[in-house]
């Protein structure tokens, strides 16, 4: 998949019947899948065109969302920053330069909800007027009930992890390379890999879940603390913290996915790490047991 993250400027790629799909794709829901299904398995080059937000928590960051994307068929991604040339476009202008001057558009798959231009004036009834003056065919989809980035995040807020992963194409997962922690848990007899989150990266609710881990196309599973670490004495960074089971290798430097699968229970401040080590291995045991 050829991946394009730039302004819209400065994108020299020449595109040539294409089948688009637009929007934020933010998690790459069920919702999103069937509009990257329509694209993906047509017969035209391709294209997702998503854009990026300044300061703005994502589901997924680019690189994640770059891999889900590449596996669902697409054949370019475009990532474009959402800046003041975009901002104040016309739809009568984003339907030109973009879908017809720089896209070549013949198949546009788009939710029945679609907005776009300035003030998010254009709408589908301007997509039907413009298809007959680009040349293009319209396709639009019917919004999938109970699924939307909104509904995820909330349930991300709460922890509720089983409904994330019902309404995503795949586990909600953090990746990152590993890096040297405090090598707390080594001397406590719970050694951990530790993976500090991309600033844009939206996590769930501060707390312990169970895990499966993914290094070097092996999977393994484990228990996964995100938060402070408000027990160990000077720690104030937001990490992902995970003790793999039976696992004692050296992985540090390496690239790792952590994949929640269930909340177990929430970011505690114990007495004295000797508390801590217990629930620890209480938490441990009821996840190998499949709590």
């Amino acid at each position: 998949m050829k991946y394009l993250k730039k302004k819209i400027s400065d994108i020299d790629y020449k595109f040539k019947n294409t089948a688009v799909t637009i929007g934020k794709f933010d998690g790459i829901h069920k919702g999103h899948k069937l509009l990257i299904d329509k694209v993906a398995k047509s017969q035209k080059e391709s294209v997702m065109f998503t854009f990026l937000f300044e300061d703005s928590k994502q589901i997924y960051t680019s690189e994640e969302k770059r891999k889900i994307v590449e596996k669902l068929g697409i054949d370019i991604m475009i990532e474009c920053p959402f800046d003041d040339c975009i901002k104040k476009m016309t739809y009568k202008d984003f339907v030109k330069e973009i879908l017809h001057d720089l896209l070549d558009c013949r198949l546009l798959v788009v939710g029945k909800d679609f907005r776009f231009g300035y003030n998010r004036e254009g709408t589908i009834k301007h997509l039907e007027e413009y298809k007959k003056i680009y040349n293009f065919e319209l396709v639009v989809v019917d919004k999938l009930s109970g699924v939307s980035s909104t509904i995820i995040k909330d349930y991300l807020a709460n922890a509720d992890i089983k409904k994330v992963n019902g309404l995503l194409t795949r586990n909600v997962s953090i990746e990152g390379v590993i890096e040297h922690g405090n090598a707390i848990g080594r001397t406590i007899g719970i050694p951990t890999i530790n993976i500090i989150p991309c600033k844009d990266k939206l996590l769930a609710k501060n707390g312990v879940y169970s895990s499966i881990i993914t290094i070097d196309d092996k999977t393994y599973n484990g228990i996964t603390n995100i938060g402070y670490k408000p027990t160990i004495q000077g720690e104030k960074k937001l990490g992902v913290e995970t003790n793999i089971f039976d696992f004692n290798q050296d992985v540090y430097g390496k690239y790792a996915k952590v994949e929640l699968t269930s909340f177990i229970r929430g970011e505690v401040k114990f007495d004295s790490i000797e508390a801590l080590v217990k629930q620890m291995n209480e938490d441990i045991l009821l996840v190998k047991k499949g709590g």
